[in-house]
């Protein structure tokens, strides 16, 4: 029987959550002897009543999972259980992580990671913290890892991307479903090199409980975790609390008290979160490889625009009268660009920092 299958049965389960199918495994010894096994033999699980030992086995149909199966095979998913050879070894010894992941992209053994998260409504402080940190852990071949979410999310996985770093995007929707849509390119970037994991099946919408599930995977996968910016009901700070719940290292970027996108950091702060304060704050305690010694290389028309911003700060009215390029092309290089940590916006200018 193939072995894949009965994990997303037992994956749909009513019921059925981390927990109890750890119990399970750990019980029976083989996800075959689970579906094979009746009543009284579930009862000796502990965890599992009558209520739950009864939905097991009136579950027996595999149809629906033989959908699931399909439907990844079409859309190219890869469906990775917890005795699959590229289940994550974070995640193998820890009963709540999911049982069934699915992937879109290369899901690679990694022996640490740093996550980097924060408010989709990030400040130009918060994303110049974003990508100094960033482009820090890209030179040091640290994979990185977050919720391709708008904002400091979407700053960190794209400095990844820019310097072929590896990171992995952890979603609370269907690999199939790219949310925020507007992150689709970003999604196609992070699949060529990374990887987009989920632990719900294709197909799944952005329901509000399955972004809580998504953010304790990544506080899972992590050594560290460092929130940018967050106000204070962020969604960054469960990303945190599962953090200490996991004893992994937490740091929060302190802020003005008046800036409600640094309530929540702040306040991570005053309940024991390390300060961070530069990416060096980091960097002690993890075995890093060597750096990468490579040259950022700019196209022509980059090029050109250094050459521009080079001679003074210049606004973006002045780019536009002297390169001969569209707007809409213009925007995307000066976004790449300040992402790449070439140019800096201050004020309406832009300024030349390499």
């Amino acid at each position: 029987m193939d072995r894949v299958l009965l994990y997303i049965w037992l994956n749909r389960i009513k019921g059925i959550g981390p927990v109890l199918a750890s119990n399970l495994l750990n019980y029976f010894g083989d996800i075959i002897d689970i579906y094979s096994s009746d009543v009284s033999e579930l009862l000796k699980v502990d965890g599992i009543g009558k209520k739950i030992a009864k939905e097991i086995i009136l579950s027996k149909d595999l149809d629906e999972s033989k959908r699931v199966i399909d439907k990844c095979n079409r859309l190219n998913i890869k469906i990775v259980t917890k005795e699959s050879i590229n289940y994550p070894s974070q995640l193998k010894e820890e009963p709540r992580s999911p049982f069934v992941l699915y992937v879109k992209g290369n899901l690679k053994p990694f022996e640490l990671a740093v996550a980097i998260v924060g408010s989709r409504r990030g400040s130009d402080y918060g994303k110049s913290v974003t990508v100094e940190l960033a482009e820090a852990l890209c030179l040091k071949n640290i994979p990185i890892i977050s919720g391709m979410a708008k904002g400091i999310d979407s700053y960190a996985h794209t400095v990844s991307v820019n310097n072929n770093n590896y990171t992995i995007a952890v979603v609370g929707t269907g690999v199939d479903i790219c949310y925020p849509s507007e992150h689709i390119k970003l999604m196609n970037k992070i699949i060529e090199n990374g990887a987009v994991i989920s632990q719900f099946e294709p197909g799944t919408s952005n329901v509000k409980a399955n972004f809580l599930k998504r953010n304790e995977l990544i506080a899972m996968l992590t050594d560290k975790i460092i929130v940018v910016q967050a106000s204070k009901d962020s969604g960054a700070l469960y990303t945190a609390k599962c953090g200490f719940k996991y004893e992994k290292q937490i740091y929060a970027v302190p802020g003005s008290i008046y800036d409600k996108y640094s309530e929540g950091t702040n306040s991570l702060i005053r309940s024991g979160a390390n300060l961070y304060t530069s990416p060096q704050s980091i960097f002690t305690g993890l075995e890093i490889t060597q750096s990468k010694g490579e040259t950022k290389k700019y196209s022509e028309s980059e090029e050109e625009i250094l050459g521009l911003i080079n001679k003074k700060a210049i606004s973006l009215d002045g780019i536009k009268a002297i390169i001969g390029l569209d707007d809409k092309k213009i925007l995307e290089l000066l976004f790449e660009m300040e992402i790449n940590g070439a140019i800096k916006q201050v004020g309406g200018l832009f300024n030349c920092l390499s």
